[in-house]
């Protein structure tokens, strides 16, 4: 935004924003919209990429250290019960 004008640049010509049909108008706010949504889940992803490595790497982790399939200690939630 320059001066109060929202210039959209495609294909590299500037159009002013105000100035387009409202059809176009709309599209340029849904693409707005969907580029913030895209780089949303993008950001999603990552935090769910990250997090399944982590609980992957611990599992590898207690998997190499157990010796005795009786051994293996994962923590509980309250609602689950240690094997006796």
């Amino acid at each position: 935004m320059r001066d109060g004008q929202d210039i959209i640049t495609i294909d590299g010509v500037g159009y002013d924003f105000e100035e387009m049909d409202p059809a176009a108008q709309y599209a340029v706010k849904q693409i707005r919209d969907l580029n913030r949504k895209y780089a949303e889940a993008q950001f999603h992803i990552s935090q769910l990429a990250a997090a399944r490595q982590f609980f992957t790497d611990t599992l590898l982790t207690y998997l190499k250290e157990m010796k005795d399939p009786d051994q293996l200690e994962l923590p509980l939630n309250e609602t689950q019960h240690k094997k006796v």
